[in-house]
């Protein structure tokens, strides 16, 4: 069995608390304190950094669901003509749909040149069974939190789709 449990067997808490709090407030050399200074600040700066890490992680996983569900969108209901702008454009809407729900998005992050998408065939009619792909490339950066700059990311996402004929 854990000591501490041992040491609180059978001992109301009103006799126990004052014996722990003597034991840690009698030690008056100051290595708890000195511990403390040194590893509170590297426990917060990585505390901060992992969110900021998440962040960016929750970022690129919007960029990826959002690229996913265009691909499958444009397979199912191709345009009926293969002008790359058109496709761009509806996989520029359903990309930016799924980004604008990522609560680290703002309007601002949106900008035309931060997200930029690039629908190529392989051949140059268009037919049943065409393969495409969709390249997505969006600069995130991420706001300015004193005392540390902002940091900007270049997130890309390639899918490779079929057009699907009914």
């Amino acid at each position: 069995m854990n000591r501490w449990f041992e040491f609180a067997a059978g001992l109301a808490p009103r006799r126990w608390l004052p014996r722990l709090v003597r034991r840690f407030t009698a030690d008056r050399t100051g290595a708890t304190a000195i511990q403390a200074m040194v590893f509170i600040p590297l426990i917060l700066l990585t505390t901060f950094g992992l969110m900021k890490a998440w962040e960016v992680v929750q970022v690129r996983e919007s960029l990826h669901t959002g690229t996913y569900e265009a691909t499958r969108y444009l397979s199912l209901y191709p345009p009926a003509d293969a002008n790359e702008v058109t496709w761009s454009d509806i996989a520029r809407r359903m990309i930016e749909n799924e980004l604008k729900n990522n609560p680290w998005i703002t309007r601002t992050d949106l900008f035309a040149n931060s997200l930029v998408i690039t629908v190529t065939f392989d051949g140059t009619e268009y037919q049943c069974k065409m393969n495409f792909e969709m390249a997505v490339a969006f600069n995130y950066e991420m706001p300015n939190v004193k005392p540390f700059p902002g940091v900007q990311f270049k997130l890309n996402e390639l899918r490779e789709g079929e057009i699907l004929c009914k």
